[in-house]
């Protein structure tokens, strides 16, 4: 069982080498290790609800959430935050629903009020 409490639920689920990277609604990642199967969790910074969350070609993780997206190196021990993308620096709103990654080179982002691509 996974030590997430009652009102929270699971988002958004991912890979990343020998990691089973999962997306709580409460701000949260978590991350189970393949190998002996523990599970850690890391609070995303001011973010209240994680909404979505991908990876990219270079097992780079990208979350989605009420304040902002946040990048991180995912194929580290522990995710490491590598950027984070706000109101303050580089998006138009900071509740990012939604993204999409083509495989190649483009993330889509949807946000509340408008879509836009990195």
């Amino acid at each position: 069982k996974l030590p997430v409490d009652s009102l929270s639920h699971i988002v958004a689920i991912t890979t990343v080498k020998e990691k089973v990277i999962i997306g709580i609604s409460d701000g949260t990642i978590g991350w189970i290790k393949t190998d002996d199967l523990t599970f850690h969790q890391l609070n995303i910074p001011n973010a209240i609800e994680i909404y979505d969350m991908i990876e990219d070609d270079q097992d780079r993780i990208w979350v989605a959430t009420d304040a902002g997206i946040f990048l991180y190196k995912g194929d580290t021990r522990v995710p490491i935050l590598l950027k984070r993308f706000d109101q303050t620096s580089s998006i138009p709103d900071n509740l990012t629903i939604s993204m999409t990654y083509d495989g190649e080179s483009t993330i889509s982002v949807g946000t509340w009020n408008i879509h836009y691509k990195y």
